[in-house]
């Protein structure tokens, strides 16, 4: 292994580095480079590093690239399921192209402007393509189509323009149930919810991450 033979090092399984082995599942390692690649918009994967030294961090270390920012986590676990040290245990690029298609991010609209200097910049009805987000948090991440920014947005200004499904209903809060009453099938019941303290109402629980601190618009 020398680096007159222009070897692509930084897109190289470790076994390619190795022992000059390429194969179907070199390629899906590759591959996965390759998404990193579109994902860190064209950043140099193992930037800086020699062949050696990148071998030495994927084959010893167990180290891989990073997770782009702009990158959902559903698409970085696929690249990381294509850079399994053990080649069997990569998929196929069948596989890799039903996952892809099914974890591509969807692309909702904003139903009023924000602006707010922490977050993205938007303006009434333009298309966020979402990159992070579920319904139990406040803040998402996602990406302006139409000034590309990359930032947290709330969830609550976003239209998914289809029909409201399952997925879009948030799990209950951690420590938000309030048994005060209970209705069985037989028809009995006791309790009420007039016995909720008022405190309680008066102080309704918010999503964990509302207050957290916000990622830096880019």
């Amino acid at each position: 292994m020398t680096e007159q033979k222009k070897v692509p090092f930084p897109w190289c399984a470790p076994e390619s580095l190795k022992k000059k082995e390429f194969s179907h599942a070199s390629d899906v390692w590759m591959y996965a480079v390759t998404l990193w690649e579109t994902f860190s918009f064209g950043e140099d994967p193992w930037a800086g590093l020699n062949g050696a030294q990148i071998l030495r961090k994927i084959d010893q270390e167990k180290e891989r690239l990073a997770p782009p920012e702009a990158c959902p986590s559903d698409m970085y676990d696929l690249m990381l399921d294509c850079w399994s040290h053990d080649p069997s245990e990569r998929p196929g690029f069948i596989a890799i192209y039903e996952q892809v298609s099914a974890i591509m991010p969807v692309v909702m609209k904003a139903l009023q402007p924000l602006d707010d200097p922490s977050k993205m910049k938007i303006n009434a009805d333009d298309a966020i393509a979402i990159i992070d987000g579920t319904p139990e948090n406040y803040w998402w991440k996602g990406q302006n189509q139409r000034t590309f920014e990359i930032a947290q947005l709330p969830r609550s200004i976003m239209d998914p323009l289809r029909p409201r499904a399952n997925e879009d209903i948030s799990k209950p809060l951690t420590n938000s149930f309030i048994h005060t009453g209970h209705g069985g099938i037989s028809g009995k019941s006791w309790g009420s919810p007039a016995f909720i303290d008022d405190m309680f109402l008066r102080n309704p629980m918010e999503p964990p991450d509302k207050h957290s601190k916000p990622m830096s618009p880019r």
